[in-house]
């Protein structure tokens, strides 16, 4: 099979054997993939990861448990070891042996197929299309950080990227006021409402960081609230020396959050809730020029 593959931190297309179904697990023919931030963050070092890179994949299940073969679906990806008590309460983020599609010790969809456990197998509602599908993965999660918001008072997103983008979105179908803050602000109008811009000096409840980068849980300290929240969802290569004296001063609360629930992500986009496609830019062949590419870009597909 073709897949894109990272090898000593650079990516590059390679045939490779077809990888083996065993017991409990499922073969997934991978339709259309989503390149995210975390992908390029991976090849700028990020993590050790080697092998196919990609975790936000949409596809039909070709071999294993007879109720999923022929279904399409998502993919949770987040591996746990199914033993500990987090993955017995299913919480498989975090899972002190896991491992993550793509990411962490396992092969990812950016690939003609992809073996996983069945249990990480979410079904995709009939009447909603690959393009919107393959957003399941980070939608969650960008619904998962909304979530984590303060209750009240309008909410700062730093980063336009994807999943600043995602996350504007998910706070509009919260009913939130939001203030979406980057470098591109024409990506603004890709939104179903006008935002307004932030304003002089002006500091929030609720300030979530999606930069990506050290500089935006900077500028989040300098954007929140005495006594207000800072949701972290950026993950980058190298460290950051945050100012710990103004979070102790302002008794700022900071939080991290990752991933989401895949079937609520999915359920709200088959409600209209949500419609992230005009964030998609281009859908590209399978090949590390497309990867490398989606640099800057809002959203860019793969189709294997």
């Amino acid at each position: 099979m073709r897949a894109l593959v990272v090898r000593h931190g650079t990516l590059m297309l390679a045939e490779l054997p077809s990888p083996e179904c065993g017991p409990g697990e499922a073969r997934v023919s991978i339709r259309l993939a989503g390149v995210c931030g975390t992908d390029l963050q991976v090849l700028r070092g990020y993590s050790t990861f080697e092998g196919v890179l990609g975790h936000e994949g949409v596809g039909v299940v070709t071999e294993g448990p007879k109720e999923w073969v022929g279904r399409r679906v998502a993919l949770d990806i987040n591996l746990g070891c199914g033993e500990c008590d987090k993955c017995r309460a299913r919480a498989f983020k975090h899972c002190a042996r896991r491992r993550a599609l793509g990411i962490r010790g396992a092969n990812g969809v950016f690939a003609e197929e992809v073996i996983v456990p069945a249990a990480n197998l979410v079904p995709i509602p009939d009447s909603l299309p690959d393009e919107l599908a393959v957003f399941a993965e980070p939608l969650a999660a960008a619904i998962h950080g909304a979530s984590q918001a303060a209750p009240e008072g309008p909410v700062l997103v730093l980063g336009d990227g994807r999943l600043g983008s995602l996350t504007a979105l998910a706070l509009l179908a919260m009913g939130r006021e939001v203030i979406l803050e980057g470098r591109h602000p024409d990506r603004r109008t890709r939104l179903p409402v006008a935002l307004r811009a932030r304003r002089a000096g002006e500091r929030f409840p609720t300030v979530i960081d999606t930069t990506g980068s050290p500089d935006g849980f900077r500028e989040s300290l300098v954007c929140t609230s005495p006594q207000g929240r800072i949701v972290l969802k950026s993950t980058h290569a190298g460290e950051s020396s945050p100012n710990l004296s103004a979070i102790v001063v302002d008794e700022i609360s900071v939080v991290g959050s990752r991933c989401g629930d895949l079937s609520l992500a999915l359920a709200w986009m088959a409600d209209r809730r949500v419609d992230p496609r005009p964030l998609i830019e281009s859908i590209e062949p399978l090949t590390p020029e497309s990867v490398l590419k989606s640099r800057g870009r809002l959203k860019t597909l793969l189709r294997p």
